[in-house]
């Protein structure tokens, strides 16, 4: 009973945000469902002493649905751009650069923050002059509201509400920059990405490109150097996730180190997995996407130590219900939280299940946890990847089986690379060696598989198709859980 109120609460919630998200406003509709049964339920209560389920669960519902429209519409209300009336004008302003600045091409992207109020800008630079966060800059450009546009499918994507989401409400075209001084930003975040940055130069240092990008783009998630046509390749092979830093990604490193350190017992090695996700988010930068993707990996560690997959996947639901109340633009503008949540969800109700159905692969080398952790994660996150890119990869379970049983040693020898770079010049050329070889063996599976012709399978999904694959997921694993009770 408690669960059908908790999920019913949440789910009906994420409901109400995922409509407001698209404009469609129930909240007269909603207040007035919540009044009657609300009605219905006192008449109840004077006249048989007690109010039936099915009326306490429409109360949760409604209820849920009005918290969500009233949050939906209160963000909405208190993240607008402060500056509406400088449109179309040409400014003279200044900005701190509230991010890392990413690379794509021949241009800099650069997310910039009024100075002294707080929404932000997008604009593109070229590479040279380099600029850092922090920066306290000087731009003159024109003020402009960006635009949505059409993908590759033909569907408008919606750039204005992705952008919004991360409180950038403005653009600016052809800026005339100039730089007035350094440490203007949030003095641990940029501290971190000065961390971030020598880590990077560290891996340049030693290893030559492509590889070393590849290790950048690997261990610290900076995947601006990879180069659109190796992303390209991995996004052909199904491994894109192994250069953005997912929650799969950290779970898989979680695990090695708890493997690691199993001499320990089991409740230490445990807390090392944990640590080793918290480090590397620190290390990467701790930004919101990646600290929910470190969430997400953490509630897998603690779905092993405690056995109880259930409670785990209502925390899970927990989690993702506090993300979106915090930021309710996330649920549909930000696929990273989405991936991460469907992923996640995907390895707690279909890991252990479908490792026991891969019997035929051995144990040996964790090939059987990668591939049913591999085949678990793509069944939930494969609808939404066709339904945004349209096309899915029909050779990734083999691919992620070839590469990622590497991956969580990549990153530990590519951290000890980077330690034993401040101390030892024979030792860290040592690992750079060995890290040279398993990248330029990762860099030829992912070439040799995206040449072959039939390596991805076109498709296009339309919306409604999407809802109606995952509604299709959520009865089969509730009848699934039905019949397991009755054995």
């Amino acid at each position: 009973m408690i669960n059908k109120i908790f999920y019913s609460f949440i789910i009906s919630f994420l409901i109400s945000i995922f409509f407001s998200s698209l404009n469609y406003n129930f909240f007269y509709e909603i207040l007035f469902l919540a009044t009657t049964t609300i009605f219905i339920s006192f008449i109840y209560l004077i006249h048989k002493k007690y109010i039936p389920f099915f009326i306490k669960i429409l109360i949760i519902i409604s209820l849920a649905f009005l918290l969500g429209t009233f949050r939906y519409d209160f963000f909405e209300k208190n993240n607008k751009g402060e500056f509406d009336n400088l449109l179309h004008q040409k400014i003279t302003q200044q900005f701190i650069i509230n991010d890392i600045p990413e690379k794509k091409g021949y241009h800099t992207k650069l997310i910039l923050k009024f100075k002294d109020a707080n929404s932000q800008a997008i604009s593109w630079v070229p590479n040279y002059p380099t600029y850092n966060y922090g920066d306290l800059i000087e731009i003159e450009g024109y003020l402009l509201k960006p635009k949505n546009f059409k993908n590759e499918l033909g569907r408008e994507f919606d750039y204005i509400s992705y952008l919004k989401k991360e409180k950038i409400f403005y653009e600016i075209k052809t800026p005339n920059i100039t730089f007035i001084e350094s440490n203007h930003g949030n003095q641990i975040k940029e501290k971190l990405f000065n961390i971030k940055k020598i880590f990077l130069n560290k891996i340049k240092e030693q290893i030559p490109p492509p590889q070393s990008f590849l290790l950048g783009g690997i261990l610290l998630g900076a995947k601006e150097d990879v180069g659109k046509e190796l992303l390209d390749e991995f996004r052909k092979t199904g491994i894109i996730h192994i250069v953005v830093l997912s929650g799969y990604n950290l779970t898989l490193v979680a695990d090695f180190f708890m493997k690691l350190f199993a001499f320990t017992g089991f409740t230490l090695s445990s807390i090392f997995g944990s640590m080793a996700i918290i480090f590397f988010a620190i290390m990467v930068g701790a930004s919101a996407t990646i600290i929910r993707a470190s969430i997400m990996a953490l509630l897998v560690i603690i779905a092993k130590i405690t056995g109880r997959d259930s409670e785990i996947i209502k925390i899970l639901f927990l989690t993702g219900f506090i993300m979106v109340l915090f930021n309710p633009m996330i649920l549909v503008y930000d696929a990273s939280f989405q991936l991460s949540f469907l992923a996640t969800l995907g390895l707690l109700t279909l890991g252990k299940k479908m490792e026991s159905y891969l019997k035929i692969i051995p144990k040996t080398f964790e090939l059987r946890g990668i591939l049913a952790a591999t085949i678990s994660t793509q069944i939930f996150v494969a609808p939404l990847l066709i339904y945004m890119m349209g096309e899915i990869s029909i050779i990734s379970p083999l691919v992620n089986i070839l590469i990622l049983i590497l991956i969580p040693c990549t990153m530990f020898l590519g951290l000890l690379l980077i330690l034993f770079s401040f101390i030892s010049t024979t030792f860290s050329s040592l690992l750079a060696f060995l890290l040279f070889i398993i990248l330029s063996y990762d860099l030829f599976i992912t070439g040799f598989f995206a040449k072959i012709p039939i390596s991805v399978l076109q498709l296009n999904f339309k919306f409604l198709e999407i809802i109606f694959i995952y509604l299709s997921f959520i009865i089969i694993f509730f009848f699934y859980k039905k019949s397991q009770k009755k054995l």
